[in-house]
Order: structure tokens, then C-alpha cells, then sequence
């Protein structure tokens, strides 16, 4: 049976860079499509190209403090395609958590896919190594909680967390 530790969570929700129009290319730290950037794809990276920057968002404030990761009905039960935790696997773990527990706000997958920050709807739950960088630059994107975030991975059966 799948164990979760019940701890307080902050959702963090990031988007991706798609392939970039500005003129001179993104950086992290930069403003960008209703988020501050805070990685720039490397090579080897899930979505890399050598000839478009790709990168990763973070929304400019946490949504829900408290949330939970899945519902209560699907809290001990492993998500099918939710265990990757490279970047650029975020968004495939969150629509995976999704179709696992259905349309909704009640749990932070659902939130992040809801979110409409800057008018994008593209935004998800990131994998453990998004997170990860995310924590990296927390002193660039600013504004992070001492409580704790979700990521959309799942480790043997059980939501993985990084407290930063």
C-alpha cells in the first residue's frame, strides 16, 4: 500500500518556453510569458533544441497553500507515466496525475493545469529535477515558502516533495 507523508504543501507551478520570438533570446530571471523564467534547456534536457530556446516559468506567486497532491480516493494508489522525474517530463506527469483523477482544483495537479497566470493555460506541476532548478534560482524567481512544494513525480508509489 502506497504511504504519504502529510505535510503542508505550497503549489508551485511552472510553464514552458516555447520556441522563443523575442528578439534577444530569454534568460533566466527575465519576465516571460506570466512568469519568470528560471532554467534554459540544455542539451540532453526532454524538448531541447540547438536552434530554438525552450526553458522553463515559474508562476510569480503559489497557489494554494495546504493542497493536497491527489484526491482522497487515488492518495494510495500509483499513477500510471508519473514517475519520471527528468526536466522536461512535468507536464506529461501532471496530465498523467489528471487523468488519474479527473478534471478538478481539489489537488495540485489539477490547480496547476487551471491556472491561467500571464493568460497562458499551459502551466503544470514540475517533475523533482524542474523543481530542483527552480530551487536553484529561488533567490532570482523569489517570493518561495519554507513549507515545502510538490512535484509531479512519483517515486515507488509516493508523491515526491522538495522542501526548500
Amino acid at each position: 500500500m502506497k504511504r504519504i507523508i502529510q505535510v503542508l504543501a505550497v503549489l508551485l507551478i511552472v510553464s514552458s518556453i516555447s520556441a522563443c520570438t523575442k528578439k534577444a533570446d530569454p534568460k533566466v530571471g527575465d519576465t516571460y510569458q506570466g512568469g519568470i523564467i528560471f532554467y534554459i534547456l540544455q542539451p540532453g534536457d526532454t524538448g531541447y533544441d540547438a536552434n530554438v530556446v525552450h526553458g522553463l516559468i515559474a508562476s510569480t506567486e503559489d497557489q494554494h497553500e495546504g493542497i493536497k497532491w491527489a484526491l482522497l480516493d487515488y492518495r494510495y494508489v500509483a499513477v500510471p507515466g508519473a514517475t519520471y522525474t527528468t526536466i522536461g517530463t512535468g507536464s506529461a506527469n501532471t496530465d498523467s496525475i489528471i487523468a488519474q483523477n479527473g478534471a478538478g482544483i481539489t489537488y495540485a495537479a489539477g490547480i496547476a493545469r487551471a491556472y491561467e497566470g500571464g493568460g497562458y493555460t499551459d502551466w503544470y506541476l514540475p517533475s523533482l529535477d524542474e523543481l530542483y532548478q527552480l530551487f536553484l534560482n529561488k533567490d532570482i524567481v523569489g517570493g518561495f515558502s519554507k513549507k515545502g512544494y510538490w512535484s509531479s513525480s512519483e517515486a515507488i508509489g509516493e508523491p515526491s516533495k522538495d522542501n526548500v
